[in-house]
């Protein structure tokens, strides 16, 4: 644009100089002809003249033959305030470098293919939204540092920083300019941003997850640790001294031996499962103490703690009882002394008197004969064949009769 204004103010200076030189007289040895054209060139340099005034007193720029020239051959749309500032109220297409020192308005559109250059403290300003391109590939060396791309494949803006690629600070503010880290999870980490990873992605049971928060800081990603979760596995079941599994938590009894000695007491513990490990040493799922049977005195045996019932003998005689006893086996040692598995008792013979029986225990009326009146009479009883009293009282008739009917 600066080459345009110069040309055009160089022209008008050369307008300025033949204005004031020309002069057409008849006295110059010319034809009629030739000071008609002379005439005719003077009033077009007069008209241009005119023109180029009228479009520097306005701040425009003579352009005759451009296309978008006004009826004045000015360009309308791009005006030189009195502050030197180039006013664009149109599209402005810039192919080269454009350097401004000043200030640069565009009311319109914009579009520069080289590189604009702000040399003003004042940067920038628009009352509307920067819409940035995403072609730019490049970002390898010094002269690229300080581009601007969009990124459409993460739709993020981003600025080169002489080396690579980074994301731009969220909310259109460049927070840091560090770049981005390699996430250990296989994703990006911007700058500033931080991660949780873990040492392991599992760790045994009652032992705690590792775990570090890991912070990018240009390009650099602090720590080590690249598990992305942590598990605790489940707790471990124990194995039972006698075959089978203990769950984690629970308890069984073992003993110190499966027997002891005749009245010793079994010792015993409680053994609890902790994740696989199994407290305490004893092995035995049972223990009993060890005594010895007895013999009985009738053949067989019988074992410790348990009784039999023995007698004296094996038999008593009539109105005899049998003596019983209860011998018990003590670790091979019975009590007692009776040999007898069982006793009976004999049975009492009963009696007779003449033709009449007398039940053992039993007793009976018996009669004397006599003459005239009552018999005489007694009570006889039988004890195992003996009947008690008299012989002569042998009848259970109570009729007496005289002998010889007297």
């Amino acid at each position: 644009m600066r080459w345009i204004v110069a040309v055009c103010m160089c022209l008008y200076a050369g307008l300025a100089s033949a204005q004031d030189t020309i002069t057409v007289t008849s006295g110059m040895g010319g034809t009629q002809a030739s000071n008609a054209r002379l005439q005719a060139e003077l009033a077009r340099e007069k008209s241009i003249r005119s023109k180029l005034e009228a479009c520097q007193s306005a701040g425009k720029i003579y352009a005759p033959h451009h296309p978008k020239a006004d009826s004045t051959d000015c360009i309308p749309n791009l005006v030189i305030d009195t502050g030197g500032n180039i006013l664009a109220s149109g599209a402005a297409d810039v192919t080269g470098k454009m350097t401004v020192g000043a200030g640069l308005d565009v009311t319109g559109t914009s579009t520069i293919s080289g590189i604009l250059k702000v040399r003003s403290n004042n940067g920038i300003e628009t009352d509307g939204p920067i819409k940035i391109g995403g072609d730019v590939a490049t970002c390898t060396s010094t002269t690229d540092k300080g581009l601007l791309r969009y990124n459409s494949t993460t739709n993020k803006v981003e600025f080169c920083d002489g080396n690579s690629w980074a994301e731009f600070g969220v909310g259109g503010a460049a927070g840091s300019a560090g770049a981005q880290c390699d996430s250990p999870f296989g994703d990006k980490i911007d700058h500033g941003a931080s991660i949780i990873a873990f040492q392991a992605t599992h760790v045994s049971y009652g032992i705690s997850c590792g775990m570090q928060v890991r912070t990018c800081l240009d390009g650099t990603l602090s720590g080590s640790y690249t598990a992305a979760t942590c598990a605790v596995d489940p707790p471990l079941d124990c194995s039972s001294p006698w075959g089978g599994t203990i769950p984690h938590g629970g308890s069984v009894t073992a003993y110190q031996t499966a027997s002891v000695a005749c009245h010793s007491a079994c010792t015993s513990q409680t053994r609890t499962c902790n994740n696989g490990s199994l407290s305490g040493n004893y092995s035995a799922q049972a223990c009993a103490p060890s005594c010895a049977d007895c013999s009985l005195p009738w053949g067989g045996t019988i074992t410790h703690g348990n009784s039999v019932q023995a007698y004296a003998a094996s038999s008593v005689g009539c109105g005899g009882s049998c003596s019983g006893q209860t011998r018990t086996c003590d670790n091979g040692t019975l009590s007692g002394s009776y040999a007898n598995a069982a006793c009976s008792a004999a049975s009492c013979a009963g009696c007779y008197v003449s033709s009449t029986y007398v039940a053992h225990g039993s007793c009976r009326t018996f009669y004397a004969p006599a003459c005239g009146g009552n018999c005489p009479e007694q009570s006889r009883c039988c004890n195992n064949g003996s009947i008690s009293g008299n012989s002569v009282y042998n009848s259970t008739n109570n009729n007496c009769n005289c002998p010889g009917g007297e």
